[in-house]
């Protein structure tokens, strides 16, 4: 597991609170927050940003998938998947319960291979949101499209990113946190907040020749690959530590997500 992660380069974004021998592990509120980054600013839809050498990128469409995944002591479990949208600020904030037990959680960046094999579904997961494929190719994992532009001209970029089984398989974890013991009062709920940024640089900046991917493909998964390595913790959030003990290692191993892509 953990050389999965090394090999992402996510070392440095493999975050938790660590696991205390004592202490009782009651239900938590875990809020995550999403934004979006281009060349060290905000993205905004619509607009155009220049980066580095001249390339100059606006964005039409960004939509992705990411699932929380929980362990405890007993049993692991997969939440609800999120659509999170560009354009829908209200998407991008999402809150979620763990449970008395559960210690560690993590956040998938796809679809969980579960729900997929689960057949369609309504929420997040209906298909009226434009994130479906076919039965066998399932959901979109992330979908991109805008313009690019440099001095050969204006090119058009379509990237719609997924698969979840096979040799093109892209879903992948990305982000393992442990979750502290509570002391105190066990009537009262712990709190909890992360914050994220997505940065688009190193997938913009490596495209190549290919920019419109409309189905499961190598290029798709490097581009995911891309995708996760742009992948920040705020930097306000920081302070939590990392999840390095021996301890933890095993625990992250333990709970391997099914969707690993290797």
């Amino acid at each position: 597991m953990m050389d999965f992660l090394l090999g992402l380069g996510l070392r440095r974004w493999v975050f938790g609170l660590l696991f205390a021998a004592t202490g009782q592990l009651q239900a938590q509120s875990l809020d995550f927050h999403h934004r979006v980054a281009l060349a060290g600013k905000p993205l905004v839809l619509n607009q155009w940003t220049e980066l580095p050498g001249g390339l100059e990128f606006k964005a039409e469409v960004m939509r992705w998938y990411v699932t929380p995944y929980f362990s405890g002591k007993q049993q692991d479990r997969t939440g609800e998947a999120w659509l999170l949208d560009l354009a829908d600020s209200a998407s991008l904030h999402r809150q979620v319960d763990a449970r008395k037990g559960d210690f560690i959680v993590q956040l998938l960046f796809g679809v969980d291979s579960l729900l997929q094999r689960g057949g369609v579904m309504d929420g997040d997961l209906d298909p009226v949101h434009g994130m479906y494929w076919t039965w066998q190719s399932g959901y979109i994992q992330f979908k991109l499209e805008g313009l690019l532009r440099d001095s050969a001209g204006e090119r058009k970029l379509e990237l719609h990113l997924g698969g979840f089984e096979g040799e093109n398989k892209t879903a992948m974890m990305w982000m393992g946190f442990f979750l502290e013991p509570f002391h105190g009062n066990a009537r009262r709920r712990s709190n909890r907040s992360f914050g994220f940024v997505w940065t688009l640089d190193s997938l913009l900046l490596n495209l190549g020749d290919e920019l419109r991917v409309m189905s499961p493909s190598s290029a798709g998964r490097r581009y995911c690959s891309l995708i996760a390595e742009g992948i920040h913790l705020e930097e306000e959030w920081v302070g939590y530590g990392k999840s390095g003990s021996p301890q933890n290692r095993r625990e992250l191993n333990r709970v391997r997500p099914r969707n690993h892509p290797e």
